[in-house]
């Protein structure tokens, strides 16, 4: 997971969610608009998860295409 909230509150939501499910989960703080969060992020969760496999876009861009040409300016 990412977002804005404070490193310690987001790690205790992804806490909580493993808890519950039975999952590995990890927060990183990031702000989407800002493409060195967004290199770091991804880098965290290959070095964390061994792999991305899913990412689900939830910020509103209007901006369509595929995820490898999505230029980092939109």
């Amino acid at each position: 997971m990412h977002g804005l909230l404070p490193p310690a509150t987001g790690q205790a939501a992804a806490a909580a969610l493993a808890s519950e499910f039975g999952v590995r989960a990890g927060f990183v703080a990031a702000d989407v608009v800002k493409p060195a969060d967004v290199r770091s992020m991804i880098a965290r969760v290959q070095s964390d998860f061994g792999a991305l496999d899913i990412l689900c876009n939830n910020v509103g861009i209007q901006h369509v295409a595929p995820v490898a040409d999505f230029p980092e300016d939109k």
